[in-house]
């Protein structure tokens, strides 16, 4: 992704920038990817998003109610200009980009294509040394269809027999940004905020885009088993999560996860909740315990039960 900043535009090229479209359901490392890909451009691992990294911009809400959507698409326009202004090698983020209006997708658009766009005072600014990730959650009914039937029309008998499921890295990646391209264009016709041409060159802006494909069970049991290894690293090794924990507490946890066929319905969002929810209060109450005058453990001297249906932490061996 960085490496190719400089060849399809964005960073050190002088034509436009190097747009990148992400797709996928929610949960699944969207916002993560960009996050990392700005500690990455700017070499700040921390503070980033923040001072260690103020050329990195988030734009998000942008679905306006009619009452303000002059003012907000001025502020808008306004601030985004500025910053490129200021920080002419940016990475731009803008969530939910299929949410623009006619009027913000017009003003992209031209952006997008390396053109200046004026501001305030006649101020011009353009993207072209810029990398632009356009997010959205659109995609997961095409992305679901990549896997479980590989493009064939399940409705009829044959497509049933013949639907083979792939896991994510069968799937060929130009058959995923075709399909995801096609999506796209097909969700802007039917707006009908601009005639044919114009969609066409929005979509030829867009160098990549990427598939953020559906979680599945065994990435929330990966997702668990490191939330209990932040534990163990907490508790000095005292800690652990044995072979009785992974065969009953992962699977315990994992169930309270909600699921639609083998894949979670808000990806790994859950998890935190669930971990906080049934992990946190048995840690702090043993805590407790461990700092009342006790002797300190060994390492792997305790571990996670399930016990009356609920989690707590029990002397082993």
């Amino acid at each position: 992704f960085l490496d190719g900043g400089a060849s399809a535009g964005g960073m050190d090229s002088h034509n436009s920038p190097l747009v990148v479209s992400l797709h996928g359901p929610p949960g699944v490392g969207k916002t993560y990817f960009h996050k990392l890909a700005a500690r990455a451009l700017y070499n700040a691992e921390e503070r980033c998003p923040g001072r260690g990294c103020p050329a990195y911009k988030v734009l998000f809400g942008m679905d306006y109610s009619s009452e303000d959507v002059a003012e907000q698409h001025k502020l808008l326009q306004n601030s985004l200009i500025e910053h490129v202004a200021l920080y002419p090698q940016s990475l731009i983020v803008i969530e939910e980009y299929d949410k623009l209006d006619c009027h913000m997708r017009g003003f992209f658009r031209q952006m997008l294509q390396g053109n200046l766009v004026a501001g305030e005072g006649n101020r011009t600014t353009s993207l072209e040394k810029s990398i632009v990730i356009l997010e959205s959650n659109l995609g997961y009914s095409v992305l679901h269809g990549l896997l479980e039937g590989n493009g064939v029309n399940r409705g009829s008998v044959e497509g049933m027999r013949n639907a083979v499921r792939r896991q994510r890295d069968e799937v060929p990646m130009e058959d995923a940004q075709r399909a995801l391209k096609d999506m796209i264009f097909s969700v802007w016709r039917a707006q009908g905020c601009e005639d044919f041409s114009d969609s066409q060159k929005f979509m030829r802006s867009v160098d990549h885009f990427l598939p953020f494909y559906p979680l599945e069970e065994e990435d929330i049991v990966a997702l668990f088993e490191k939330k209990l290894l932040g534990y163990e690293e907490a508790s000095g090794g005292r800690l652990g999560c044995d072979g009785a924990c992974r065969r009953v507490v992962v699977p315990f946890l994992v169930d309270k996860v909600e699921f639609d066929g083998r894949y979670p319905i808000e990806g790994g969002k859950e998890v935190n909740t669930i971990s906080t929810g049934y992990l946190s209060r048995p840690f702090r109450h043993w805590l407790e315990e461990q700092g009342q005058g006790a002797p300190p453990a060994p390492r792997g001297t305790f571990s996670w039960r399930l016990v009356d249906g609920n989690i707590a932490i029990q002397l082993i061996g």
